[in-house]
């Protein structure tokens, strides 16, 4: 009935972050490991697969757990207990991974995807754009962790979690990773990307991806000319056209943000906790995509 009404009224996508059709697919992915045999809801119905979806979808979209439970009929234990688990099922499921390209095949339709965005196509080597990503948190206990103050951005005036990040001309993710303090800046941080970093070094010759000016530039990772470099006539039309490369990764952290409010306010919980959640948002955007294709 909840369902129906919010379809009824064209809200289902908004509410739930995806069209009915996709949402029947995720299920089917993650229906095994969300059934529970001995679990009750406030009203002694059993706690369905279904309400640990609603829970957690609406969890990661910013709702509060005292409203949450609510609407799906759950106490404050069992709607946090859902939420956990529809956290676990995510990262668990293998089909939901965020994937680097690894075949020929793969490469040449993010090459041509970037292409495409590119002004005469003169980009023509672009695999992905990558750049930093800071979620805030509250301040890690000393118990959680060796040096508190090194989650602590003065950029950002807040602890935090630093993420790497690399997607491609459709906003979709390559790779994410929670990879350091807040305090790292993104030139620090990537080395520590193994996968990333392993890929981009051992692409074919003419590929590379794109980054802004607080990385280090090489062959395979394009960065824009700062300073007086940047006013030679050549190296600023070498600026534009890689700035038409380099804000796909922006606008996938914008749409990121938007659907998921949960990444507006600080996060709270040990920090594997919120390595996982950040993580869940970023696989359950994947699944997303993976069963949209399914249904078109």
């Amino acid at each position: 009935m909840h369902a129906d009404q919010l379809i009824h009224e064209n809200q289902f996508h908004v509410e739930y972050r995806m069209k009915k059709e996709t949402w029947d697919k995720l299920y089917d992915v993650l229906n095994q490991k969300l059934q529970r045999k001995h679990s009750y809801s406030r009203s002694r119905r059993p706690v369905t697969v279904v309400m640990i979806m609603a829970a957690g979808i609406r969890f990661l979209a910013g709702g509060p757990i005292r409203d949450i439970r609510h609407v799906i009929g759950l106490s404050r234990a069992e709607a946090y207990k859902c939420v956990r688990d529809f956290i676990v099922a995510v990262n668990s499921s293998t089909e939901l991974d965020i994937k680097l390209p690894r075949t020929a095949r793969e490469m040449d339709s993010i090459r041509a995807g970037f292409a495409i965005r590119s002004s005469n196509s003169l980009m023509q080597g672009c695999l992905g754009a990558v750049d930093g990503f800071f979620v805030a948190m509250s301040a890690p206990d000393k118990s959680d962790c060796i040096n508190v103050r090194a989650y602590y951005s003065g950029h950002y005036e807040s602890y935090g979690l630093h993420c790497q990040a690399l997607c491609d001309s459709k906003l979709r993710f390559l790779y994410f990773g929670v990879v350091a303090p807040g305090k790292t800046n993104d030139n620090a941080a990537y080395p520590l990307c193994t996968d990333l970093v392993n890929f981009v070094d051992n692409l074919p010759s003419g590929l590379y991806i794109v980054g802004d000016a607080a990385y280090t530039c090489t062959d395979r990772l394009l960065t824009p000319f700062v300073g007086p470099q940047k006013q030679n006539v050549c190296n600023d039309a070498f600026n534009f056209h890689l700035s038409q490369m380099r804000i796909r990764i922006e606008m996938s952290f914008g749409r990121l943000v938007r659907k998921f409010g949960i990444l507006k306010h600080k996060l709270n919980g040990k920090l594997s906790t919120r390595s996982a959640i950040i993580m869940d948002v970023l696989d359950f955007i994947i699944s997303l995509l993976i069963v949209r294709s399914l249904t078109q």
